[in-house]
């Protein structure tokens, strides 16, 4: 239910708070705070990541993949069914259409995006953040003018915002909190047999790699771009941007961006977009293939590190790294931000979509919802 009813990012965390804790009782509120603490800390979707966790207290091993797997399940099923009339039936004049009003309402999602995640990383407008605004600006030259790989773009970010801020006391260590141990779970590597569901997983890649090559490439780049996708939401968008359409051209930019207005329409995380990715290369496996890929490394972190690094996310070193990743990433949606405008925006029919969808979103704070609906409705009068 909640994966079939969860727009949006922050939305989706109160849905869950008020089921796990409130209603249902099955969690205490300081176990789903630490839950919250550590979604934000991995990369990977933070809805995705927090209903992991608490999975994983609630049932262990099993509860990581059966939780998500059946939040996830409305998402993906929803875009694989429009990945299928997207590629069928793209070429009918009022799909086209419709998705030259879904193109410049990606636009506006995207702006309203790297605002409030620029409020949320600098603060208010300041001198005292200049640091961290020269990341951005750094990065967003380097990939304008360089177009480096992203991966090394993220690393560099992580390295400036430990040289901008590890010697100074602009960012001080956290408070070291008693985060609760308590699973009731005994977990042997070795004799616990639900830990040869990992080997069997470890079997079939290699039965990927040997017979089917194109499964594994997709999984391999999709695994790879949910390790380094830190901050969730909008973040994410430049690594596969420039993982799928830049590097290996399996989509072209028209696609990417049709495929983020579908995953708009749909409930869950940005990271759906893989699935429509997936799907334009091999069909009902690839979404499969690309879902799991997308969602496993922050799953596998919570079963594998989820008391390390919560007990270490105060520490001054992390946080400078994290602050320079995430800066880092304001860079490269600002350069996703021009390369969509410029390719979305074509004449005063999107412009005036676009403004107008903003203005819901930034001055009224209206859910993206209403932009979407007064998308719709503009589209049809205008286009």
């Amino acid at each position: 239910m909640i994966g079939l009813t969860g727009f949006g990012g922050p939305a989706l965390v109160g849905i869950m708070k008020n089921k796990f804790v409130e209603d249902k009782k099955w969690v205490s509120d300081k176990i789903f705070l630490e839950g919250l603490s550590l979604a934000q800390l991995l990369p990977g979707a933070v809805s995705v990541t927090l209903i992991g966790y608490l999975g994983y207290k609630l049932k262990g091993f099993w509860g990581v993949i059966i939780l998500p797997f059946f939040f996830m399940l409305p998402a993906i099923s929803l875009i694989i069914i429009l990945s299928w009339a997207y590629f069928s039936y793209s070429d009918l004049s009022f799909i086209k259409t419709a998705f030259i009003g879904l193109g410049a309402l990606v636009v506006s999602l995207l702006v309203n995006a790297t605002i409030t995640m620029s409020k949320s990383i600098f603060g208010n407008f300041s001198s005292k953040n200049i640091k961290a605004y020269l990341i951005s600006v750094i990065i967003f030259l380097i990939e304008y003018f360089y177009k480096i790989n992203i991966i090394y773009l993220i690393l560099f970010s992580g390295v400036l915002g430990f040289l901008f801020f590890f010697f100074t006391n602009e960012i001080q260590e956290g408070k070291k909190e008693d985060y609760n141990n308590s699973n009731n779970i005994k977990i042997n590597y070795f004799k616990n047999p639900k830990f040869y569901f990992l080997g069997g997983s470890i079997v079939l890649l290699i039965f990927l790699n040997i017979y089917y090559p194109i499964l594994w490439n997709l999984f391999y780049n999709f695994f790879k771009i949910g390790m380094f996708g830190f901050g969730g939401g909008y973040t994410v968008i430049p690594l596969i941007q420039h993982q799928v359409v830049n590097e290996l051209g399996l989509v072209t930019l028209k696609e990417f961006r049709d495929g983020i207005a579908l995953g708009q329409v749909t409930p869950g995380p940005v990271f759906i977009t893989t699935t429509f990715i997936g799907f334009k290369v091999a069909g009902l496996s690839g979404a499969i293939i690309s879902s799991i890929a997308s969602y496993s490394p922050s799953l596998i972190a919570v079963v594998t590190l989820n008391h390390i690094l919560l007990r270490i996310k105060h520490k001054k070193i992390i946080q400078v790294f994290m602050k320079g990743i995430l800066s880092g990433f304001i860079g490269l949606l600002l350069f996703v931000v021009i390369q969509f405008g410029l390719a979305s925006l074509i004449n005063w029919q999107t412009y005036l979509i676009c403004l107008s969808t903003l203005v819901l979103l930034l001055v009224f704070k209206k859910d993206p919802i209403w932009a979407l609906l007064t998308t719709i409705f503009l589209t049809v009068l205008l286009l």
